[in-house]
């Protein structure tokens, strides 16, 4: 499922997991990185423009929790 999204877009997988967790606007992510070029496509994720099919997909494979679930903070 990720490639299908991945490939349709020409982007790496965290880019377009880190759109759609930013893709209402109304969410705040804060990714990791250890390396520069890994923040400079972090800052590309909020460009990417997914399709509502696309969002489906990701949807399916990552549902929503149906309980709370604490982070999994390091």
């Amino acid at each position: 499922m990720k490639h299908e999204v991945t490939l349709g877009n020409g982007v790496k997988v965290p880019e377009i997991l880190l759109s759609w967790n930013i893709r209402n606007g109304h969410t705040i992510a804060i990714p990791r990185s250890s390396k520069p070029d890994h923040t400079l496509t972090n800052v590309h994720a909020d460009g990417i423009e997914l399709t509502e099919e696309e969002l489906q997909l990701i949807d399916k494979a990552y549902p929503a929790p149906t309980s709370k679930e604490y982070l999994d903070v390091q």
